[in-house]
C-alpha cells in the first residue's frame, strides 16, 4: 500500500478509537465550583507576558504549576514560553496542566467535537515542544530536562522538528569529538603552524528527553524518525525522543518493520497500525518486533484486511502475538474476516479485555459464543458489533449482553442487519445493561417509526444510558423532495425527543441525548 496513493483521511478522525479512551465517567455538575484565589491570580497573571514574567521574580515554586495551567487552558503562548524558560523543576507533564482527550462520550458520535480536541492537543503538544526546543537554544535559566507531551497527539511537522533536533545535536556531539581529536594531535606544533578549532553547540550540553506520541503517514516523517530512534540509542546522545504512542497509516509493511526495530519497547504503550495492508505474509514479517512490544496495553490492527480463515496460519501468528503482550487490555480487530477464528485469536491474551472492536469481522455462531464464555466477558466496557449478520443468531448475542450486564458502558451495533423480531428480542436485552452510557443502534432498517415510539420507553429503563445514536425510519424518506425530506427529519427528531425527554422527567431520571445519522 505504500506505493499506492494514499487515501483522504481526516485528521482527527485516523485517532479515535484504541488509542485514546474516551472518559466514561458521569458528567460533572452543571454548577461549576468557585475558583480559588491562586487560580484566579494565575488566569490574570497570564493574560500578560510581561506579568508572567514579573511574577516569577518572586512567586513560590510551587506555584508556577498553577500559572503553567492557566496559560496552557488560554492558549498564552508568550507566557508559556516565559515560564518554561525559568521552569524551576526538571520535570513538566503536560497530562498535569491540560484537560484529558477526550473528557466526554461525544468523541463516540460527534465529528465536530473530535476534531476540536483534537486540534487542541496538537497545539498543546506543538507549543510545548517548540518553546523548550527554542528556549534551549537561547540558552534560558530553565531547569527543564524531562518534557512529556504523552496523551495528545503530535503532528508530523513536530515529530520532523524534533527529530531533526535529536540529530543535529549528535552530529554536532561527532564533530566536537573530532575536532577535540585534532587539537590534542595538533598541540605539539610550532605555534604559527597550529590553528585551534571549535564548534558551538545548538543545545546546552546536557542530556533532555522529549516523550510523545507520535503520529504519521508520510515517507519523510518515518525517515527522519526512524533516524532519530536510532541516534537516540547510541551512547552519549544528549537529546533525545521516546515514544508513547504511535500511530502508522499507509505507510506499509517494510516501513513499518524497519520503525519497530527502532523503537525502545518498555515505554511503547500503544500502538495503531491500521490501512497498511498487513495480511498473512506482513504478519509473518512484523511479528518478532511486535512481540517485542511487552508493554503494549492497546493495539490497532484495523482496515488491513487480513483473513484469519483458510489454510494460512494467521489467528495462529497474531495469537503468539498478543501472548507476549502481558498488559493488553484494548484490542481493534475490525475490517479483518475472523469468520469463526475469535478463540485462537484471543484464548491467549493474559488480561481481561476491556475494550474490543470486531466492525466488519464476519463473525459466525461460533465467535459469539465463544467471547461469551471467554474471560474477557465479565471485564469488557466497550464492544463493538458493527457491520456483521447478527439477525440469524440473536439469542447468542442476547446470552453475550446478559454476561457483560455489569460491566459494558459502549456497546455499537450499527448495521447489524436485524430483522422486526431481532429488534423486539434487542430491546428486552438492553435493560440489563446497568451501566451502559452510550448505545450506536444506526442503520437498522428493520426499525421502524412506530417501533423506535413503541420501544423508547426501553431506553428510559436503562439507568445509566446518556446517549444513542439512531438513523431517521425510512418513513422520512418517503418524497423526492430533499426539503420535504429535511422537514420530515426534524417533525421526527422533535418527536421523538420530546417524547424521550418527557418519559425521563416522569421517571425522574437525566435525559438521554439522541444523535440522529442519516
Amino acid at each position: 500500500m505504500s506505493g499506492a496513493a494514499r487515501p483522504d483521511m481526516n485528521f482527527p478522525c485516523t485517532y479515535q478509537g484504541a488509542l485514546y479512551p474516551a472518559d466514561t465517567e458521569p458528567p460533572p455538575a452543571t454548577t461549576s465550583p468557585v475558583p480559588c484565589l491562586v487560580e484566579l491570580s494565575a488566569t490574570k497573571i497570564v493574560l500578560d507576558a510581561g506579568y508572567t514574567k514579573r511574577a516569577l521574580e518572586f512567586v513560590p515554586n510551587d506555584l508556577c504549576y498553577s500559572l503553567m495551567k492557566a496559560a496552557v487552558s488560554l492558549s498564552r503562548d508568550r507566557s508559556i514560553e516565559i515560564l518554561i524558560a525559568h521552569w524551576p523543576f526538571q520535570v513538566l507533564s503536560l497530562r498535569k496542566f491540560a484537560p484529558p482527550l477526550f473528557d466526554d462520550i461525544g468523541s463516540l458520535h460527534d465529528h465536530d467535537y473530535v476534531s476540536n480536541r483534537m486540534r487542541r492537543g496538537v497545539k498543546y503538544t506543538t507549543s510545548l515542544a517548540h518553546t523548550f526546543v527554542e528556549c534551549l537554544k537561547l540558552r534560558a535559566k530553565t531547569k527543564l530536562r524531562y518534557l512529556d507531551l504523552s496523551g495528545y497527539p503530535a503532528a508530523e511537522v513536530i515529530v520532523n522538528y524534533l527529530s531533526s533536533h535529536v540529530l543535529l545535536v549528535y552530529n554536532e556531539l561527532r564533530q566536537r569529538e573530532i575536532i577535540h581529536m585534532y587539537n590534542e594531535v595538533t598541540q605539539d606544533l610550532p605555534t604559527e603552524q597550529r590553528q585551534h578549532y571549535s564548534l558551538d553547540s545548538t543545545l546546552p550540553e546536557d542530556s533532555f528527553v522529549i516523550h510523545l506520541d507520535a503520529f504519521m503517514q508520510t515517507p519523510e516523517t518515518h525517515m527522519e524518525l526512524c533516524r532519530a530512534l536510532k541516534t537516540a540509542r547510541m551512547e552519549g546522545c544528549q537529546f533525545k525522543l521516546c515514544l508513547r504512542r504511535l500511530d502508522v497509516s499507509c505507510l506499509g509493511v517494510p516501513r513499518i518493520s524497519v520503525l519497530l526495530d527502532q523503537i525502545d519497547p518498555q515505554f511503547l504503550t500503544a500502538l495503531s497500525l491500521k490501512m497498511n495492508s498487513l495480511s498473512y505474509p506482513g504478519l509473518i514479517i512484523l511479528t518478532p518486533a511486535l512481540q517485542r512490544l511487552t508493554s503494549l496495553t492497546a493495539i490497532d490492527l484495523s482496515c488491513n484486511g487480513i483473513h484469519f480463515t483458510g489454510e494460512n496460519k494467521a489467528s495462529d501468528m497474531i495469537q503468539s502475538v498478543f501472548a507476549a503482550m502481558p498488559l493488553l487490555v484494548r484490542l481493534d480487530l475490525s475490517s479483518n474476516c475472523i469468520r469463526g477464528q475469535l478463540r485462537p485469536i484471543l484464548s491467549r491474551i493474559q488480561r481481561p479485555l476491556q475494550y474490543l472492536r470486531l466492525a466488519g469481522c464476519c463473525l459466525t455462531p461460533s465467535d459469539l459464543c465463544y467471547l461469551g464464555n471467554s474471560h474477557h466477558a465479565s471485564q469488557l466496557t466497550e464492544l463493538d458489533l458493527s457491520d456483521n449478520r447478527l439477525g440469524q443468531h440473536f439469542s447468542l448475542v442476547a446470552t453475550l449482553l446478559a454476561k457483560m450486564a455489569d460491566t459494558l458502558v459502549i456497546l455499537e451495533m450499527e448495521d447489524t442487519q436485524l430483522e422486526e423480531m431481532d429488534i423486539i428480542d434487542m430491546f428486552k436485552s438492553a435493560r440489563c445493561l446497568c451501566k451502559l452510557q452510550f448505545w450506536n443502534i444506526a442503520k437498522l432498517y428493520e426499525l421502524s417509526d412506530s417501533s423506535l415510539m413503541e420501544h423508547i420507553g426501553d431506553l428510559v429503563a436503562m439507568a445509566m444510558l446518556r446517549t444513542v445514536r439512531l438513523s431517521f425510519p425510512s418513513e422520512v424518506y418517503v418524497s423526492t423532495d430533499e426539503d420535504e425530506i429535511e422537514h420530515e427529519k426534524s417533525v421526527f427528531e422533535r418527536q421523538s425527543t420530546n417524547l424521550l425527554n418527557s418519559l425521563c422527567e416522569r421517571k425522574g431520571r437525566d435525559a438521554i441525548a439522541i444523535s440522529y445519522t442519516a
